[in-house]
Formats: structure tokens, C-alpha cells, sequence
């Protein structure tokens, strides 16, 4: 159980409920979302690796997978593993559901691969989320997606029809539910309780407005309906951007393929068309035969460094996920204490921006945690030399328990630019440095440990 907790420290008893009660949201959102995430994957499974069956061509499975895999990653969302251990199934899942279930050879497998992954990093990104205060606009954004596919779905014949009511039914509903979670989690850690009446208003509203969507989607889902008539106007926009990409891309293939010749490398002409061929013309799959040309060494050499690189760099964006996550913790700090600093405390922030435009944000991070410790030193709570910054964060909560939010924060980003080597942007940095100044200021204040304690913690 161990290897699940943070680097930065022991979770508190109140920072594992709060991962805990952050479960029902986040699983609710992944719920919610599973149907617009699962009609593109799908797609994918059906035309890249000719599969029609397993866990990414079936919603019912899918959606199970996807949410279980949110619900059980949340409680563990401050741990290094969880991201790995998701990738890892992500990658079980897409291996097997190209080789398994698809007949579309190793490009097939490794392609899902590479969508298995970037359904991983999407649930990672619903895992680590701070559900008290949710991304307002993913509502939005999902229906704006749902939409689109809707219109896609009723001009290109995808085979979607049947589950569509299902998917939007279940969008509506779970991000409605997704979001009562978070409002009821919001009341529960700031202390308020709130009456009946309060908690039934709210779900009446909202049950209210998911009743007329469903009214406009059943006027304006029929045939010639508002929907369709959006998707004929859509479908020739879409062919229209396909035709100009299709325009550019040619004209930097003549460019490429001056070089290429100039280079005297060898590619097979009709390897390529039939690899666009299989690419672009996929509503004939199913009478169209693919005879796969004889292709040099350099282009698979080429095409698996490339793949390689692309799963690579989705992985690291899980891994980076998580880790931008844990340095803007909302967690780390007092919220409500925070919130209400001073002006003059604000502005001095503000005036510290050239200074800071001057200096790394890494070494910003490292130049702090220096003074912090400096500072601990002076208040008789010198940092031992064999203790690593966690090790040490645990002895600087039980001295000195007013800055351990803050001080957890600075220990987390120092640990993350020292040993992860991460980038951290200007806004974290802002963001932290409102937290370490709350921290060395409740250090300042306490007054020195006795001659006891210093002898404990020495």
C-alpha cells in the first residue's frame, strides 16, 4: 500500500476522504462522457484495425471500463503509480483489441495502441482533477462533440443509430449527476449544511432543463430535422477542409519527394497509394481489396519510429498529467484562507513579476525551498542531512502544523523540478508563491521550538 502514497509525504486523514468522496463525481463524469469518447474510438476499431467486437467496439463494455477505471484511479490520485498502472492496462487493452479482435495486422494493433492511450490520458486527467471546483465548461465542450457526431452519424451511416439515444441520454444525465457531486463535496468540506429544500431545488432545475434538451433533441432529431439538415451543411465543410489539407499535403510530398530521389532511397509508389487508399476510402472497405505492396526497409523503419514516438510521447503526457497536477494541488493549500489575503500582500506578489522574468521558474522553486529551510533552521528545526525533502516535510507538519500546507506545496514542486526534471509555467509559479509566502510567514510567527523538541528533531 505503500508505493500508492504521495512522494511529498503521509496523505492525511482528511485529504484521503476527500479523495474518497471524490470518487462518485469523477466516476459520474466518466460515465457522463463514455459514449462521446467511445463513437470515435469505435471508428477507429472498425476501420484502422477491421475489428467489430472487444472492449473498444462495445459501448456497454467500454463505458464499464472506463468508468471503473476513474472510479479506482481517484482515491489514488496523489500517487506516482496510478498513471503507470493505467497506461499499462491501456496498453493490454489496445494490444489485445488489435490482435484479438482485429484483423488489421501490426499497423492495426499498434494504432489502437496509440487510441488506448489516449484514452488513458484522459482518464488520468478526470482522475487527478480537484472535483470541488470543476472544469465548468466540459459540459459544454462534450455537448458541442456530442453534436457533431450526431450530425456525422446521420449522413456517413457509421452503424451508431441504435446506441445514440442511450449515449446522449446517459451524457445528460451523468454530467448533471457529476455535477450535484461536486456541488454537495464543495458544502460538505467548507462546513455548510444545507437543508431539503436547497438539495431538491437543484435537481429540479436541472431535471427540468435535461427534459426540454430531450424535447428539442426528439423535435429536431426526426428526419429532415434540424439535425440532419446541420449535418448535410457540416459533411460538405468537412470535405471541403480534407480536400485543402489533401491540396497542401500533396504539394509538400512533391518536396519530400525531390529529396527523396536526390537521396537515391527507394519508395514504392503504389505502396503509398494503396496506404492512402485504405486510409481515405474506408465506406468501401468492405468490396475493396487491399493487396499491401512490397515496401522498403527505410519506410518501416521510418513508420515504426514514428508510431514508437507517438506512444511515447502520449505516455509521457499522462505521466506529465498527473505531475502538473500534484504541483496546482488546489489541496496544498488553505483555500480559504488563501483566498482572503491581504491586498498588500497580493500586490507584493505582483511586484516581485520582473524579478521573477529574470530567473528560471526551476530555479525559483530551488532558491525558495532554500530560504524555507533557512528559515526552519533559524526557528531551531535544522533540515537533517540524510533526510529526504519528504522525509523532512513530515517533521516540519508535526513542528510547526499552521504552515504544512503551504510548506507541503513548495516541498512538492522542489521535488518535482530536482528529481523529475519538470517544467513548471509562470501561472504554477504565481500560484506557489502565494503559498510559500503563507508558509514562511506562519514560520516567522511561530516561536522557536524548546530545547526538547530541537533535541528530537536533530
Amino acid at each position: 500500500m505503500s508505493l500508492w502514497m504521495d512522494r511529498g509525504g503521509e496523505q492525511t486523514e482528511a485529504e484521503r476522504n476527500l479523495a474518497l468522496r471524490s470518487v462518485a463525481p469523477a466516476a459520474l463524469a466518466a460515465l457522463a462522457e463514455s459514449g462521446v469518447v467511445y463513437l470515435p474510438v469505435a471508428l477507429f476499431a472498425q476501420q484502422a484495425a477491421l475489428a467489430h467486437g472487444g472492449p473498444l467496439a462495445n459501448y456497454p463494455l467500454f463505458a464499464l471500463l472506463y468508468t471503473a477505471g476513474v472510479a479506482l484511479a481517484t482515491p489514488f490520485q496523489r500517487s506516482p503509480v496510478m498513471p503507470v498502472v493505467i497506461s499499462v492496462g491501456a496498453i493490454v487493452v489496445g494490444l489485445a483489441q488489435g490482435s484479438v479482435w482485429g484483423h488489421g495486422g501490426p499497423a492495426g494493433a499498434l494504432t489502437m495502441l496509440l487510441i488506448s492511450l489516449l484514452v488513458a490520458l484522459r482518464m488520468v486527467s478526470l482522475a487527478v482533477r480537484d472535483w470541488r471546483n470543476p472544469f465548468h465548461e466540459a459540459f459544454l465542450i462534450g455537448a458541442v462533440c456530442l453534436f457533431i457526431e450526431l450530425a456525422v452519424a446521420v449522413n456517413v451511416k457509421a452503424g451508431w443509430e441504435p446506441i445514440l439515444p442511450v449515449i446522449v441520454t446517459v451524457f445528460f444525465l451523468g454530467s448533471l449527476a457529476s455535477r450535484m457531486a461536486s456541488v454537495r463535496l464543495t458544502g460538505e468540506h467548507e462546513g455548510r449544511v444545507e437543508h431539503s429544500s436547497e438539495w431538491l431545488r437543484l435537481p429540479l432545475k436541472l431535471l427540468g432543463a435535461l427534459a426540454i434538451l430531450l424535447v428539442i433533441g426528439w423535435l429536431l432529431g426526426g428526419k429532415g430535422g434540424g439535425i440532419q439538415l446541420a449535418g448535410r451543411a457540416l459533411f460538405p465543410l468537412i470535405d471541403l477542409v480534407v480536400t485543402v489539407v489533401a491540396f497542401v499535403m500533396s504539394q509538400i510530398f512533391r518536396v519530400v519527394a525531390s529529396i527523396v530521389v536526390a537521396l537515391h532511397v527507394h519508395v514504392d509508389p503504389n505502396a503509398l497509394k494503396k496506404l492512402m487508399d485504405r486510409i481515405f476510402l474506408t465506406r468501401n472497405r468492405a468490396s475493396v481489396s487491399h493487396k499491401v505492396g512490397k515496401v522498403g526497409w527505410v519506410q518501416r523503419v521510418l513508420g515504426l519510429l514514428g508510431l514508437v514516438g507517438l506512444i511515447a510521447g502520449v505516455f509521457w503526457a499522462i505521466r506529465r498529467r498527473k505531475a502538473v497536477a500534484d504541483v496546482s494541488d488546489p489541496r496544498a493549500k488553505r483555500t480559504d484562507e488563501i483566498r482572503f489575503l491581504p491586498k498588500a500582500r497580493i500586490r507584493m506578489s505582483e511586484s516581485m513579476g520582473r524579478r521573477l522574468r529574470r530567473e528560471m521558474p526551476a530555479d525559483t522553486v530551488r532558491r525558495w525551498y532554500a530560504e524555507a529551510l533557512v528559515l526552519l533552521e533559524d526557528r531551531k528545526l535544522p533540515k537533517p542531512a540524510s533526510a529526504t525533502p519528504g522525509e523532512f516535510l513530515v517533521d516540519v507538519s508535526r513542528h510547526f502544523p499552521e504552515c504544512r500546507s503551504g510548506f507541503a506545496a513548495l516541498t512538492r514542486a522542489y521535488e518535482h523540478v530536482r528529481y523529475g526534471s519538470l517544467v513548471i509555467d509562470r501561472a504554477k509559479l504565481a500560484l506557489l508563491e502565494v503559498q510559500r509566502d503563507d508558509a514562511m510567514e506562519r514560520i516567522r510567527q511561530a516561536p522557536p521550538l524548546p530545547e526538547e523538541d530541537e533535541q528530537e528533531a536533530v
